[in-house]
């Protein structure tokens, strides 16, 4: 009876595990960089849109009241 459990066990796949989490790293890599590009992205549109209201301040005449 031992014998056969020892047969058994070299019968077992070891390396299939190895894929699963590489697969599940790369995809928290893939998401990690997405969510870091998109930060970039916000924030280059925020100063993009802060320095569009300035330069309509700056355009605006002295002592005019701007209606919104």
């Amino acid at each position: 009876m031992a014998k056969w459990r020892t047969d058994n066990a070299g019968m077992t796949k070891v390396g299939n595990n190895d894929t699963k989490p590489d697969k599940k790293g790369r995809l928290a890599a893939a998401l990690r960089e997405n969510l870091r590009r998109r930060k970039v992205q916000e924030r280059q549109r925020g100063a993009a849109t802060a320095a569009d209201a300035r330069q309509m301040a700056d355009d605006a005449p002295k002592g005019s009241r701007r209606e919104p």
